[in-house]
């Protein structure tokens, strides 16, 4: 009974090994983009892995065989970092042009990633932070658009103006 119980123990072992890859919390929202295409579930049906993400730990953990969750493992962090033909880029958004880029109820966004099929574009929930993924063409394309939509954005500002300014604006 000992050795059957030495198989079954070897056997749990060898498609329960786990590893996990940290993510940053802008993050946390691109993994689960896209529901049943989200890249988790995806690297799950690819992988035959389980992949969890842990949110106090701020990480993806992968369970399965070693094989498995290494290229699991791998594909998540090219996804989230680039390479291999990959590409992600970041970056601020004025608060005044934040509303173009997004549209009315996401439409903008959603646009963007039909025009430019394999990227995906996310945008901060707590910042103005917009990040580009997918291949290294389409997010540079999707980039120059973004910034074309950023520069010509209609931003305005209302300043108030205290009674001694208005009188120097009046009288020059």
């Amino acid at each position: 009974q000992i050795a059957q119980a030495s198989e079954l123990l070897k056997a749990f072992i060898a498609v329960n090994h786990i590893a996990e890859v940290d993510i940053e919390p802008e993050d946390e929202p691109i993994l689960f983009s896209g529901g049943s295409n989200s890249i988790l579930s995806k690297v799950e049906s690819d992988h035959g892995v389980k992949a969890n993400f842990r949110k106090g730990k701020n990480v993806v953990q992968v369970r399965g065989e070693l094989e498995k969750i290494n290229a699991a493992t791998a594909e998540i962090e090219r996804f989230l970092k680039g390479g291999d033909g990959m590409e992600v880029c970041k970056f601020n958004v004025p608060d005044g042009a934040i509303g173009s880029v997004i549209g009315k109820g996401g439409s903008n966004i959603s646009k963007l990633e039909e025009d430019f099929e394999g990227v995906r574009v996310n945008v901060g929930r707590d910042s103005n932070v917009i990040s580009i993924r997918g291949p290294e063409d389409l997010v540079k394309q999707c980039r120059s658009r973004l910034v074309i939509t950023i520069a010509t954005a209609r931003v305005s500002d209302t300043i108030e103006l205290t009674p001694t300014q208005k009188g120097n604006i009046s009288s020059s």
